[in-house]
């Protein structure tokens, strides 16, 4: 079963800690954000080790950890990560390890990845369940973990800029926290307005694949200004409409086979299929490739029929 970290954190408060977690997902500010509350919780009175299991001697380090708990009780937090590198000689000893109770030494394993693909990686999934930190699909949920680190923080954020950044660099949180945070250290100021983001400093962060998400999400608003953007700093429209294409047949395929996406759309491509019936990707399909051929033989105004386009997508005038 898969949890939240609010409701992990939760159980943390109320019932204390496990003995071992299983972190599922790439983003890595709700990583550390998981793991710091964790600390947290146990006064920072355990050692924090880092396992990559990337070399040989990274997997020696760990079994030479796990195999001498038992004499020196050391309160340890180990992080570990690839441990689908973990040689088969020693897979069986890490998951009987797994299976004892000892909350003083508490292994943190963290999947970057949507989904586990790895059979080893499921055997430990089963018994230490597993804790999403991907990063959410609804740009409100990202807005709710960026202000929670704020307050905390005692940073007060203009809330057009939070649209704005939230918009534009929300395949990663701690992106967002960055670009904040470096707005902080170059005014020396934790009251930051929009005007700390420059108009031409804006554009050039804006990615055709920023419109794919929020057309994905069908949000119409969002789609239309990142369009716009695009369109002021001289994107194309011809790419924007074969990108668009390969959106909705990666639809169809369900993602099966060679992506035509990004990581960060393909991880989402489930939940923007939920947003489309099949009639309504098959009737977007025909329009993308009607619209392609209407743009390389006609000197029609690009930027007015995408607009139409991205009405009509994401008010599913094509389901009907």
């Amino acid at each position: 079963m898969q949890v939240s970290i609010g409701k992990a954190l939760r159980s943390i408060y109320k019932d204390g800690n496990k003995s071992s977690y299983f972190l599922l997902g790439d983003d890595y500010f709700l990583q550390n954000m998981f793991i710091s509350k964790l600390k947290d919780h146990l006064k920072n009175n355990f050692e924090t080790k880092y396992y990559y299991l990337n070399e040989t001697n990274d997997n020696d380090s760990l079994f030479n950890n796990i195999n001498s708990v038992s004499l020196f009780a050391s309160n340890t937090i180990s992080i570990i990560k690839n441990f689908n590198k973990v040689p088969v000689k020693d897979q069986s000893n890490l998951l009987e390890y797994i299976k004892k109770t000892d909350e003083n030494n508490i292994l943190v394993f963290v999947l970057d990845d949507y989904m586990i693909k790895n059979k080893f990686s499921k055997k430990i999934s089963e018994f230490t369940g597993l804790i999403d930190t991907r990063t959410p699909i609804n740009n409100q949920k990202i807005k709710e973990w960026v202000n929670y680190y704020f307050k905390a923080e005692d940073i007060k954020i203009d809330s057009s800029l939070l649209d704005y950044l939230v918009n534009n660099f929300g395949n990663d949180i701690s992106t967002i926290v960055n670009e904040v945070e470096k707005y902080y250290l170059m005014s020396n100021n934790k009251q930051i307005d929009s005007k700390a983001v420059q108009s031409e400093y804006q554009s050039k962060h804006i990615k055709t694949w920023h419109l794919l998400n929020v057309v994905g999400q069908k949000n119409l608003a969002e789609s239309i200004n990142t369009y716009n953007n695009l369109h002021i700093n001289g994107v194309s429209s011809v790419p924007i409409i074969m990108q668009l294409y390969n959106l909705f047949i990666e639809m169809v395929s369900d993602g099966s086979g060679y992506s035509r996406l990004n990581k960060f759309l393909s991880n989402r491509l489930t939940g923007y299929k939920r947003n489309y019936s099949n009639k309504e990707i098959m009737n977007i399909i025909v329009a993308l490739r009607d619209i392609d051929v209407l743009f390389k033989t006609s000197s029609i105004s690009n930027q007015i029929v995408i607009d139409s386009l991205l009405v009509k997508i994401c008010k599913g005038h094509y389901d009907k």
